[in-house]
């Protein structure tokens, strides 16, 4: 891929988007007619995505096209980027800057500018500092929230709004539906930071939630082979029998897998844990009991039903114990019969 520019100072000669001046015929030549043969010029030589992507301008200065001095003879050509009006390095190759901008593609909406200028470099060129101008160009950093769990990075949200908010609906997961909730909590400690973060790196609240529940491991699956048991697999696998048996609750005899089963080699955990205190009215059955008399009319072995059993009911008002929507711990505060049970009598 050549230049766009190129000096010929032997000649005295300008080359300009592939047509060459003397200085006196450069002297006199209209600026707009140099930019739009370059612009031609570049359609030509290079494929740039036509969206909302790069626009690619290549600007020549006035002094740089027209007052040219003698001693460009001893000078070299490079080429100064801009990006959106900044300064940001120089280069040797305009082709540098061209293939970069193709290989970003859509990812960069930047104004990106180059300017020819002949000069000495004391320090040299800086295409490392131009590539990383363009990286972060077509991936912006914007200031946003990292949500930690326990001191850990967990998901980075827009702002400390949206961070509330992911909180909230994690809370209202778990505390909606028909019982009266006391009290709900997460137990991990939550902190917000604020940091400088790639746009892409942002989730959305939605995201947020979901990334938060269902934790960053991905669930693994193994097919079982004829013959394996937990303990072949769990060595196969580089992991403990008591975390398979943790994963798949479903098998209650570690010795009994049939092939072609598939199991879970890993259980995933949520990130937080959300916990509740619930109290619920609730109507439950009241057992009856079963009494035995001895009755001296009956032959030995042979027994009558005197009284038939009736379950009562009871109401009770209990305080239940959730985590991420498992109970685990319940209390009945109050309870009330509200129909009497009927013992069952046998002789």
């Amino acid at each position: 891929m050549g230049e766009l520019q190129g000096w010929h100072s032997h000649l005295r000669t300008f080359t300009i988007a592939n047509k060459t001046y003397t200085l006196e015929q450069l002297s006199q030549l209209d600026t707009r007619h140099i930019m739009q043969d370059l612009r031609q010029q570049v359609q030509k030589t290079f494929t740039l995505r036509r969206t909302a992507a790069a626009v690619l301008m290549v600007a020549l200065t006035t002094v740089g096209a027209i007052a040219v001095q003698e001693k460009i003879q001893s000078t070299n050509l490079y080429y100064k980027v801009y990006i959106d009006g900044k300064y940001v390095g120089v280069v040797k190759d305009a082709s540098f800057v061209y293939d970069k901008i193709s290989t970003l593609g859509d990812k960069i909406s930047s104004e990106i500018s180059l300017v020819p200028v002949h000069q000495r470099l004391n320090g040299g060129t800086t295409e490392a500092d131009v590539s990383l101008a363009l990286n972060d160009a077509a991936n912006p950093q914007v200031t946003a929230i990292m949500m930690q769990v326990d001191g850990q990075d967990a998901v980075v949200v827009r702002d400390e709004s949206d961070a509330k908010q992911v909180l909230e609906r994690i809370k209202a997961k778990f505390a909606s539906g028909d019982t009266t909730v006391k009290e709900v909590k997460i137990d991990q400690k939550i902190d917000f930071r604020t940091f400088r973060a790639n746009r892409d790196e942002v989730r959305s609240v939605d995201s947020a939630v979901a990334l938060l529940l269902q934790g960053k491991e991905k669930p693994k699956k193994y097919l079982v082979s004829r013959g394996e048991s937990l303990w072949t697999i769990a060595a196969r696998n580089q992991v403990t029998v008591d975390k398979l048996k943790q994963a798949n609750p479903q098998i209650k005899d570690e010795n009994s897998l049939q092939e072609g089963q598939e199991i879970m080699l890993n259980s995933v955990e949520p990130m937080v844990t959300v916990e509740t205190v619930e109290e619920i009215t609730r109507t439950v059955p009241y057992n009856y009991e079963t009494i035995y008399k001895d009755d001296g009319s009956l032959n030995k072995g042979e027994q009558r039903v005197q009284t038939e059993g009736v379950t009562g009911e009871k109401t009770q008002k209990a305080q239940i114990r959730k985590k991420n929507g498992k109970v685990y711990a319940e209390v009945v505060m109050l309870e009330q019969v509200v129909k009497d049970k009927v013992d069952k009598v046998v002789l």
